[in-house]
């Protein structure tokens, strides 16, 4: 082929791929490009010796691509913890990244090693990872999957938090906690756990740290949107489904606060979600990372013994 044919067949298809809407992905970050998931959670004593889950004072966190990537392409992921019903928070510890052997050859790996997750101490512990990444060229937010450390995993929370007072009108983060997750019917009607097919998940959202409430503008306006997202058992973090959402207020007090309820939350009895709430200031597209996790479920564990491997990565 003539090299001029050459050189415009390929700007010719270099100008397709950019009028086709295919977005340019940076190379740095896997998990927008094909996702990823938290695939071996290895209990130890802190030691380096394994131990069951009630014994463990550490782990080491193990996440996998979930296609084919280049085996040089590097992550940029942070690893999320949440205690018990705390918002999450970031785990400053560095991930390496390293290549696996596999089935079908060799596949990179990026794992957050010696995590605290101290059971020992603290037996009715629930600890919960979750990892924060590009979700797309211009946003980052929750994704993967939840992985739940525990001996009980429920979230049982029957007080939830009570707002201190109002934060200062300049805020620098945001945290969401859920407060209560309502099971019910198609009807309304409250059902247990075992046999809901529908949840009110309530979110209320703080200053980051501290547990004073956001009021409105001077307009009745708040600076922040909020999301409620879901994960059904090991799978990936989405958007939840909801029919509404709308603001609830309570008094404490002399002081009105705002909660935001998420109705008819479609759930199938038997079967294990996590939730999360994430708020984004007014004119940003981050979520913020700081989000409490409520698994609803009969059996919270997670399990995943045999983790899917991703085809082998690519030079």
């Amino acid at each position: 082929m003539n090299p001029k044919t050459k050189l415009l067949l390929g700007l010719s298809a270099l100008l397709a791929l950019i009028n086709s809407n295919i977005p340019f992905v940076a190379a740095t970050q896997w998990p927008q490009i094909v996702s990823a998931k938290i695939s071996i959670v290895w209990t130890h004593d802190g030691q380096g010796r394994g131990v069951p889950v009630n014994q463990s004072r550490a782990v080491n966190i193990s996440i996998w691509p979930a296609g084919q990537i280049g085996c040089s392409i590097k992550p940029s992921i942070t690893l999320l913890i949440s205690k018990n019903n705390e918002p999450t928070t970031v785990w400053e510890g560095l991930g390496q990244q390293s290549l696996r052997n596999g089935v079908r050859g060799k596949f990179p790996t990026f794992d957050f090693n010696d995590v605290p997750a101290d059971m020992v101490s603290d037996p009715t512990a629930r600890y919960r990872f979750v990892m924060y990444a590009p979700v797309s060229l211009s946003t980052q937010g929750f994704t993967g999957n939840v992985w739940v450390h525990a001996v009980d995993p429920r979230t049982i929370q029957p007080n939830p938090v009570v707002p201190t007072g109002f934060s200062s009108q300049s805020i620098s983060a945001l945290d969401t906690r859920i407060q209560m997750a309502w099971p019910h019917d198609e009807r309304g009607n409250q059902m247990p756990v075992e046999v809901a097919n529908r949840v009110n998940v309530v979110a209320e959202v703080f200053e980051h740290g501290s547990l004073r409430a956001i009021a409105p503008d001077a307009a009745g306006k708040f600076r922040y949107s909020i999301a409620l997202y879901a994960a059904e058992g090991n799978n990936s973090i989405v958007l939840a489904n909801y029919s509404s959402v709308t603001p609830k207020t309570y008094t404490v007090g002399s002081s009105t606060y705002t909660q935001w309820v998420f109705n008819d939350v479609p759930v199938q009895p038997g079967r294990q979600y996590h939730f999360l709430a994430g708020a984004t200031p007014s004119g940003k597209q981050d979520v913020y990372p700081f989000s409490s996790i409520w698994t609803h479920a009969q059996d919270g564990r997670t399990n995943f013994p045999s983790p899917q491997e991703p085809p082998a990565c690519m030079p």
